[in-house]
């Protein structure tokens, strides 16, 4: 699960198996909210597969699927897109990775620059609160 902590209300986008992308949506009412949010706004981020899974994460580098490396650039890529036009707005914003159900736990909190979304040894760890800026 990827979440996005956001001071302005997003314009969501839900994602659908015609038209695979990477999208940010409401968070459903049967879904947990994480609370270790500064922002007003939480949204779930999807992969082009529908879900968190297919960013990249630690356990890519140390078991790699080589067939999945292509399409995981493609979703940091995206999610990069997004996350710059965003920051256009504002100072900062704010994703939490995490396992469906590990939403209470909140391990580790770092500041990061947008850009280093792109960066190969750039990952998204479980639990972990990022902060993300120009």
């Amino acid at each position: 699960m990827l979440y996005l902590g956001s001071d302005q209300h997003l314009q969501t986008v839900e994602w659908t198996e015609e038209n695979p992308k990477v999208t940010i949506s409401e968070i459903e009412s049967n879904q947990i909210k994480p609370k270790h949010f500064s922002k007003n706004n939480v949204s779930y981020v999807a992969s082009m597969e529908g879900c968190g899974c297919g960013f990249r994460q630690e356990f890519d580098f140390n078991y790699p699927d080589f067939s999945e490396i292509e399409v995981k650039k493609e979703n940091q890529n995206q999610l990069h897109k997004q996350l710059k036009e965003l920051l256009e707005k504002e100072i900062s914003l704010e994703l939490f990775g995490t396992w469906a159900g590990g939403e209470e736990e909140c391990e580790v909190k770092k500041e990061i620059k947008v850009d280093d979304l792109l960066k190969d040894d750039f990952y998204f760890a479980e639990n972990e609160l990022i902060v993300i800026g120009n």
